[in-house]
């Protein structure tokens, strides 16, 4: 499988292609093959370049032969430096080329880059649903679960996958189960007080092949940590393919004292190898989502932000992997202040305030096409302000993922 990896940026007005396009004029210098990079979705592919001084305009040419025969371009006027190229066909070869016109003459072509588009698309979600059992932020569960299923059913949203933290007390699986189980089948944590309690797959598309629960502390400290230390393991096979995707929900120690950084370090240390060794032995792509407790630039006493080790590892925050980002500025959670009494979300520049988290393994076979923290916010418009009540003191992360397999 051969393929680049590169930010998704948003999708720009074309040119046709045309004469330019494919002009014989005296070529100008190249644009460096290091400049130029693509990412494969499922029925589209984003290209993307870095601007040069005095460029106007940019061509794409793409072809399902190495030969370039029948070809197909696009222009796109400079100072844009991308184009989304879509209506492809899913497991199918392409080659990309790229160059530049100066306003006087094209450059040569580049190197052709051949890419192959992915088999499928997968909705991923998590959400941290707080406890049934904690009375000190806001309303009750029973106030609070109908709207946990507003969210989650929210238009746009409808996650393929779902997984779920802070649900351990039985009621609220109970209840989770009972909202969701028209389309929906899932697996239990049968841990008592483990926090990631259930994921969900919608029926039809997925089959349950496996699941484990794993000791992510590895026997280490027995008896404690018993709400944090297990995820929920699950192998699921995307029934329209055959091809499967492991995933793996966990719910971090929060703190901020150094004890309980190295402690969330241990964790991900023991779970990245474990899920790389498992995606060796079965061919198949990882995700891991929940709630990592750690904003992502954080460090504590040295101690790498939690998203930093599990980047150390080769698994990549799905957020970084695009730019069709929705509310990329807000927290993935609310302060106790904001749930109880301000129905509000924090401000968080650039993701800088998430807590929550998906991330994928290897590089090579997912990619990243949208991320959204999802937010229902107040109708009367107020900045920051969310319906009330808030269903939970986070807020839901979803992202769209594309799958390669050999």
């Amino acid at each position: 499988m051969k393929k680049m990896i590169i930010e998704l940026l948003f999708a720009l007005p074309l040119i046709a292609g045309g004469v330019a396009c494919g002009s014989d004029e005296e070529p100008a210098a190249p644009i460096e093959n290091k400049q130029y990079k693509v990412l494969p979705h499922t029925t589209s592919m984003e290209v993307r370049w870095k601007d040069a001084a005095g460029v106007v305009r940019f061509c794409v040419e793409y072809a399902e032969d190495a030969s370039m025969d029948a070809v197909q371009s696009v222009e796109v006027e400079a100072p844009s430096t991308n184009v989304l190229i879509e209506g492809l066909s899913p497991e199918t070869d392409y080659f990309v080329r790229t160059r530049a016109y100066n306003g006087v003459r094209w450059t040569e072509w580049t190197d052709i880059t051949p890419i192959r588009t992915a088999q499928f698309t997968v909705s991923v979600e998590t959400y941290n649903l707080l406890g049934a059992d904690i009375t000190t932020k806001g309303p009750s569960w029973a106030e609070r679960k109908s709207h946990v299923g507003d969210i989650i059913w929210q238009s746009g949203n409808d996650p393929d996958i779902l997984g779920v933290q802070e649900c351990s007390i039985a009621a609220q699986k109970a209840d989770m189960k009972a909202m969701l189980g028209d389309l929906y089948d899932y697996s239990e944590n049968e841990k008592p007080t483990s926090s990631p309690g259930l994921i969900f797959w919608k029926k039809g598309a997925f089959e349950l092949e496996e699941r484990e629960i794993v000791d992510l502390l590895n026997g280490k400290y027995p008896n404690t940590y018993e709400k944090q230390r297990y995820g929920h393991f699950v192998r699921l096979k995307h029934l329209a393919s055959g091809s499967s995707i492991l995933v793996y929900s966990v719910h971090l120690r929060a703190g901020s004292d150094v004890a309980t950084a190295d402690l969330r370090k241990e964790m991900i240390d023991n779970l990245c190898p474990l899920a790389a060794r498992k995606s060796a032995e079965t061919g198949c792509p990882v995700i891991v989502l929940g709630d990592m407790n750690c904003t992502p630039n954080r460090l504590i006493g040295g101690i790498p932000s939690s998203p930093q080790v599990y980047k150390s590892h080769g698994f990549l925050d799905t957020f970084t992997q695009t730019r069709q980002r929705t509310n990329e500025n807000y927290a993935t959670y609310s302060s106790s202040a904001a749930v109880v009494e301000e129905c509000r979300v924090e401000v968080g520049e650039n993701g800088s305030r998430r807590i929550d988290y998906i991330f994928t393994y290897p590089e090579s076979r997912v990619t990243t096409t949208r991320y959204a923290t999802v937010l229902n916010f107040a109708e009367d418009g107020t900045a920051n302000k969310l319906r009330s009540p808030l269903p939970s003191d986070h807020h839901p992360v979803r992202a769209e993922l594309n799958f390669f397999y050999e």
